[in-house]
Order: structure tokens, then sequence, then C-alpha cells
């Protein structure tokens, strides 16, 4: 039996789940894209998911992102030059810096908690 027969009669829970997650994203960035936010792409919505309204660490939205800090800090670079993200100093340690969403941003937060 070929592989490809015999996979698409007893399909991989791993495939199947990689698939679904990729329709998912699909259809919920075409309605994000009706919505105005035509510019936004899924690795932009995996670190938007876990912003904080009041801010959040690059490093904690690297963390929870599942992504490294250096491909956090280009992520963050092209939010910023989009309008969703500003970088703010942190009121708790003035070394450090908070992730802000901006007015669009939070307009974004909003149409993608409803979807």
């Amino acid at each position: 039996m070929r592989r490809s027969t015999r996979k698409e009669q007893d399909p991989d829970l791993g495939i199947l789940a990689v698939q679904l997650s990729a329709r998912v994203q699909r259809a919920l960035f075409a309605r994000a894209a009706e919505q105005g936010f035509e510019d936004v792409r899924p690795r932009h919505g995996a670190v938007m998911a876990y912003l904080d309204v009041e801010g959040t660490r690059p490093g904690e939205l690297a963390r929870l992102a599942g992504r490294n800090k250096q491909t956090m800090g280009a992520i963050l670079d092209e939010l910023e030059r989009l309008g969703y993200v500003r970088r703010a100093p942190d009121p708790a340690d003035r070394r450090a810096r908070l992730i802000m969403p901006t007015e669009r941003g939070l307009r974004f937060m909003e149409v993608s908690d409803a979807l």
C-alpha cells in the first residue's frame, strides 16, 4: 500500500491538528482583514494575543509566544512600524521596556477577541 493511501485511510493526528490550525488561522486573519487589519500576519497575531493592555516586557512575550528574543525583537519592530505597538519605559524598572498597544493595537485586540 502506498504511504499516501495509508495516510488517507488512517490520518496522522499531528498532521490533522496542523491542518486544522492552518484553516482556523486563515479564517481568522481573513475576518480581521475584513475589519481593516489586512497588514497583520499570523506571527503578529501570536504576539498580540499575549499583549497586556498595561504593557508586557519583550522577554515575557517571547516566552509566552514560544519565540526567541531575537525573533521577538524583529516581530515587535514590525508591529511598531505598522502602528500596533509602542515601546515605553517600565515604571517598575527604568532599565526595562514595556510593549504597549496603540489605539490601533487595542482595536485589533478587541476584534481578534471577538472572533
